[in-house]
């Protein structure tokens, strides 16, 4: 099983929503070199190895990476579906639940 390297700490769900071309890129500011940039989703606001723990998971370092992938993966299906797709929002108790606890959680990591 190929391990996680490359972790996004803003979701491409999200930054998907932003793609000015068909090719799946994103217009994105470079603070360090000062410069504005185009690049795809998949090679912007990610950083290898991010959520990889080895101290505390010595025998499984990606399973914090797999779990929150997994649960990105539901708040993603919840922004989609409710968020993106609807004229009116209106959540049940557990999707606001997810999705505050995924943004905060996600708000940490960087």
């Amino acid at each position: 099983m190929n391990e996680p390297i490359r972790h996004h700490f803003i979701p491409q769900f999200i930054l998907k929503n932003f793609c000015f071309s068909n090719h799946g890129e994103v217009r994105y500011y470079c603070k360090k070199r000062n410069v504005e940039s185009v690049a795809n989703t998949r090679d912007v606001f990610m950083e290898r190895n991010l959520y990889r723990d080895e101290i505390n998971s010595p025998n499984d370092p990606t399973k914090i990476e797999r779990d929150f992938a997994e649960f990105e993966r539901e708040v993603s299906l919840i922004v989609k579906s409710k968020l993106l797709s609807e004229d009116k929002i209106i959540l049940n108790m557990e999707e606001d639940s997810k999705l505050r606890l995924f943004f905060c959680i996600d708000g940490f990591s960087f």
